[in-house]
């Protein structure tokens, strides 16, 4: 058995510091990969700032939408904005409308830069599962996107009432389980970033679709949303997988081409 600590009095600050950590790591490591491939790190740090922002925007945004009846999504919206503190969505963020976000973002920050889209694009690839992973240590100890009941080895209780997962019976640790395969991902792909590859964003859209999908089966949290069978990620994960294979399809078409000419 895994007790869980009582974390009552650093539950919100254990999450933003995992999240602060892991940007942090984040900027260190994109500092190193400027340097790898020759890079302006100013323009790293806006365009890493603009997509930051707009993906805290669309994860906020994406998880009123599925966690909230769509006649009162307007209402919930307004009233986050004017009451951010006590909001009943206060606390809430669905990954995925971050990386949505993140992603258009990216477009605006190359553009207010003055870069090209794969000037920065691979790096993502490679720092979002890193910050992600911290994330979700940041969301083991809040007690949120918690996992099935579950007793067996490593199983977590949860002790304290304030946790948003329930109190009392065994959880399988999902969001342990999900942060170390992301920092797995992570790795992964740094190395093959410094070997040069390329479509790194991709190849990390492409598995984390595959992850995501698989982990949602040991999510238990309400907060998931549905689309018919599938949970709201597993549905986005599809979409994701499915783009992610076209397009590096197309990538390998255009790559042929090119050396055939």
């Amino acid at each position: 058995m895994f007790p869980f600590l009582d974390l009552h009095f650093i539950k919100i600050p254990m999450y933003g510091l995992s999240i602060v950590l892991g940007i942090t790591l984040a900027v260190f490591a994109g500092h190193h990969m400027c340097r790898l491939k020759g890079r302006n790190f100013y323009d790293f740090i806006i365009i890493s700032t603009i997509s930051i922002a707009f993906g805290f925007i669309f994860a906020k945004l994406l998880y009123i939408l599925v966690s909230f009846p769509l006649s009162q999504f307007f209402k919930v919206v307004i009233n986050t904005i004017i009451h951010p503190r006590d909001a009943d969505a206060a606390s809430g963020f669905v990954f995925y409308g971050g990386l949505i976000g993140g992603i258009l973002g990216y477009f605006a920050g190359i553009k207010i830069a003055g870069c090209k889209f794969f000037d920065f694009a691979d790096f993502y690839g490679v720092l979002i599962p890193l910050i992600h992973a911290f994330g979700r240590i940041g969301c083991f100890c809040a007690g949120c996107c918690y996992g099935i009941p579950y007793d067996g080895p490593f199983a977590v209780y949860y002790k304290n009432p304030v946790s948003t997962a329930p109190v009392g019976i065994g959880l399988f640790p999902v969001q342990l389980l999900e942060s170390f395969l992301l920092f797995v991902l992570a790795a992964v792909l740094f190395v093959l970033f410094k070997k040069g590859k390329k479509f790194i964003s991709f190849v990390y859209i492409f598995s984390y679709s595959i992850i995501r999908f698989i982990i949602e089966f040991f999510r238990f949290d309400a907060e998931r949303g549905q689309i018919g069978i599938l949970s709201v990620s597993q549905f986005i994960s599809v979409i994701f997988f499915v783009c992610g294979i076209i397009l590096y399809t197309l990538y390998l078409i255009i790559k042929k081409y090119c050396r055939s000419k």
